[in-house]
């Protein structure tokens, strides 16, 4: 099995140290295997990743990552999401933006979904050239007035935020993910994932 980005193993671990003390007899983890069009890897130079999930109804941060996008970097890119023993059907987001080297938003999307007790499924997540003229208007809604960097104003989190896929603003849903196959397509990942939405 292939991972795309080096620091996978660093972040299984960070994930599962949030409160594991059992281990699932069998492996509970997403793959989230992440491409983009041409012309967005062209114009990016950060991948960035942000990881939230649902306690109690309501929506936390638990990860936020950013990677330089060079020559040293490998598409498709694949990242390893392992649950803590006491969230394996817990819902969480998945947010991938792909970013200039002046830090603004070129293209982003996101998905919510759970784990499968004791499976390893798989989340497609494709940075379309589509939505490059829709990022920012589809990807950074926020709850609540934000004049500038008030703690009120708050980043939208879960199902009923909207996403850009396919060149238009969707409502994000909650997607079932199919089994972990290496050599799966992630556009046909990515499809079936929009599907969901409509």
């Amino acid at each position: 099995m292939r991972y795309g980005l080096r620091t996978t193993l660093a972040l299984i671990a960070g994930l599962s140290s949030l409160g594991c003390d059992d281990k699932p007899s069998e492996p509970t983890a997403v793959i989230v295997r992440m491409n983009a069009d041409p012309e967005v890897k062209r114009g990016m130079r950060a991948l960035a990743l942000r990881i939230s999930r649902q306690r109690e109804g309501v929506w936390e941060g638990v990860l936020e990552r950013a990677w330089e996008i060079d020559s040293r970097f490998t598409w498709p890119a694949e990242l390893p999401i392992a649950p803590v023993q006491d969230s394996v059907l817990r819902t969480f987001e998945v947010v991938v933006e792909a970013r200039a080297s002046d830090g603004h938003l070129i293209a982003g999307t996101r998905a919510v979904t759970t784990f499968e007790k004791d499976e390893v499924t798989a989340l497609g997540v494709f940075l379309q050239a589509a939505c490059m003229d829709l990022g920012a208007e589809c990807e950074t809604p926020s709850i609540g007035q934000c004049p500038g960097d008030e703690p009120a104003c708050k980043p939208c989190r879960g199902p009923d935020c909207m996403t850009c896929r396919g060149g238009r603003c969707v409502r994000t849903g909650v997607s079932t993910l199919p089994a972990y196959d290496e050599s799966g397509d992630i556009g046909e990942l990515f499809d079936d994932l929009t599907e969901d939405t409509r």
